[in-house]
């Protein structure tokens, strides 16, 4: 009997795994709903492109100057997915201009791509960007600081 209970069990936890639903990480198959990057400057600015998928795939390109250096994935969970979107959302990327550049050396260059129903706004620049949009870019920087990134593949650091 003890048999039994062991094997019924262990079929019961197979089961439950193998049912866990698989998220895609092929980037090809997906809908990139948020894509932020920073270029460099001669100082210690962070580079990195930050891509968000619409199933709450995110992936950091992190070239330099910041703690995760790599290509790394995450699974945004729901409520951090609906955040961020909404941030965007109150952001009114939208009416924001295209360019805030100006003629200052050594700024690195923002830029950001944003796609919500069928249109992408695309927007970059080096300074003076709109209140909403500076959120939008210090929610993108809290997140990339959290631990929980899974490395991919390691580059080579100087």
């Amino acid at each position: 009997m003890k048999y039994l209970i062991i094997v019924f069990c262990s079929m019961i936890t197979m089961n439950s795994c193998a049912s866990k639903k698989k998220i895609v990480t092929d980037t090809t198959q997906l809908t990139r709903v948020l894509e932020v990057s920073k270029s460099p400057c001669f100082g210690e600015c962070p580079v990195f492109t930050l891509s968000v998928y619409d199933n709450g795939l995110a992936v950091l390109d992190g070239q330099d100057n910041l703690k995760h250096i790599g290509l790394y994935h995450k699974i945004l969970d729901k409520k951090v997915m609906a955040s961020l979107m909404k941030t965007c959302d109150e952001a009114q990327l939208f009416s924001l201009k295209d360019s805030y550049m100006r003629r200052v050396m050594d700024l690195p260059t923002t830029s950001l791509a944003y796609s919500s129903d069928g249109q992408t706004k695309n927007i970059s620049g080096n300074m003076d960007f709109p209140d909403g949009f500076k959120k939008v870019i210090k929610e993108v920087m809290d997140m990339i600081d959290e631990e929980d990134w899974e490395l991919k593949k390691q580059y080579n650091t100087k």
